[in-house]
């Protein structure tokens, strides 16, 4: 078990399209889209955008596009929760993060919900990243050749 009051989370990835599937899934027990507790960072909610789920919906959605090599970032501060793709930035969401979780995957869930394309690094912290985050992103971009 580990309990979260804020989170960043970034990731290289590739982006193939597959209905609901998963960059990072956490969750208490249970399916990770079921309840309160359960917070996917990297949700595929259409063919062409990425979001977090959290509180029940898809937020802070970004548009991606088919076979795309990304640098996704999620940082929530505990009060609000930003998503950025190759440096465009999805809404903000204003949400309390005060959660424990006792489950966490890379790629996948309980179910058929996999990603489809390329993980190469995820690079997680339990602590608001803002202040870093153009560090981090410039430094996993420099490495990958993103964008």
């Amino acid at each position: 078990n580990y309990s979260v009051t804020a989170q960043s989370t970034f990731v290289a990835a590739t982006f193939v399209f597959g209905a609901s599937d998963r960059l990072v899934s956490q969750r208490a027990s249970g399916n990770d889209y079921a309840g309160t507790n359960a917070y996917i960072i990297g949700f595929v909610g259409s063919s062409t955008s990425l979001a977090s789920y959290i509180g029940g919906a898809l937020r802070s959605a970004v548009t991606v596009s088919e076979n795309q090599h990304i640098l996704y970032s999620s940082v929530h501060t505990g009060s609000a929760l930003t998503n950025k793709v190759n440096g465009t930035t999805g809404s903000v969401y204003s949400h309390t993060l005060n959660s424990t979780y006792e489950h966490f995957d890379i790629g996948m869930t309980l179910g058929p919900e996999y990603w489809q394309g390329k993980i190469q690094e995820v690079v997680m912290y339990t602590a608001n990243r803002t202040s870093n985050r153009s560090n981090i992103e410039g430094n996993i971009n420099a490495h990958f050749s993103i964008y």
